[in-house]
């Protein structure tokens, strides 16, 4: 039953990426003629993606899952997407249906982005924070509550998470005294799949958990996959100075909270896997560290 569900998503996702490029007059009227499909490239949970290309050209068509969002929050990530290309830091959309969930966008060659330095990731955090904030606003605590609900049948991360409570209550409460500081636009998911490094600049790509936010969750997501080292010039980089005590704090428990997020997220959605089991341990090492300080 598995493997035929695949593959009718398979045809229908094929079926789309044609109807996109026979429709190449609503989007890249410049053509003389229709694009072809072409490879499909790895999507994240949510989207899949196909490249299409003329003799000339190469163009990216995402399709987002049936499950993904609402049409008013896919409108949203389209709207995103317009500022980050405006500001050139990330690829231009060609076209948006949200009905349909596809978007057609300009195909970056470059490679993921393993590599950038602090310096080039605060940066590219400065210009997403420049952006002009819309839609609903995210907050850490709210979104954490709302995973720990769809993960409430992992019995083993339940009980990770019950002996840390009152270091994650220490954690609510840190970003709840901070509430009233004004919100700026964040990415929400700038983790290294997110990025691509091109001709040596950074763009940004995935902006459907993109919402006004604490710069400081933002950063606390890529921070994710750094070591400690890096994860404080990070911060350092993006502030320009040193950080104050309270924003230490409030950096220490949103990295908490993204790593509580981040395993409730892995446990509904991909169950007990290798990525799974190191959610986990970062949350371990994270409740030990807050312990020992």
């Amino acid at each position: 039953m598995e493997a035929v569900a695949t593959e009718l998503a398979s045809s229908s996702n094929k079926q789309l990426v044609r109807e996109v490029c026979q429709d190449y007059a609503l989007w890249a009227p410049e053509l003389s003629g229709p694009p072809s499909p072409g490879a499909v490239l790895n999507g994240g949970h949510n989207h899949s993606l196909q490249l299409i290309e003329s003799p000339e050209q190469q163009w990216v068509v995402r399709i987002a899952t049936t499950e993904l969002r609402d049409l008013r929050q896919r409108e949203a990530e389209a709207t995103a997407q317009r500022f980050a290309a405006n500001a050139g830091i990330g690829p231009k959309l060609l076209l948006s249906d949200p009905q349909r969930g596809i978007t057609v966008m300009e195909y970056i060659d470059g490679a993921k982005d393993h590599q950038s330095s602090a310096v080039e990731l605060a940066m590219l955090f400065s210009e997403i924070h420049a952006l002009p904030a819309q839609g609903e606003r995210l907050f850490s605590p709210e979104t954490l509550r709302q995973h720990r609900v769809i993960a409430s049948a992992d019995s083993e991360l339940a009980r990770l998470l019950e002996r840390g409570e009152s270091r994650i209550k220490n954690a609510m409460d840190c970003i709840e005294e901070a509430s009233s500081l004004p919100p700026v636009f964040c990415h929400n998911d700038l983790l290294r799949a997110n990025r691509i490094s091109s001709k040596g600049r950074l763009y940004a790509l995935d902006w459907e958990y993109a919402a006004p936010g604490d710069p400081l969750f933002d950063l606390a997501v890529c921070a994710s996959e750094l070591d400690n080292q890096s994860a404080e010039e990070l911060l350092f980089q993006y502030l320009r100075r040193l950080p104050s005590t309270e924003e230490e704090r409030r950096f220490k428990a949103q990295s908490l909270l993204y790593a509580c997020i981040e395993a409730c997220w892995l446990s509904a959605h991909k169950g007990n896997t290798r990525e799974s089991a190191a959610s986990r341990q970062r949350i371990a090492k994270l409740l030990s560290a807050e312990s020992s300080s």
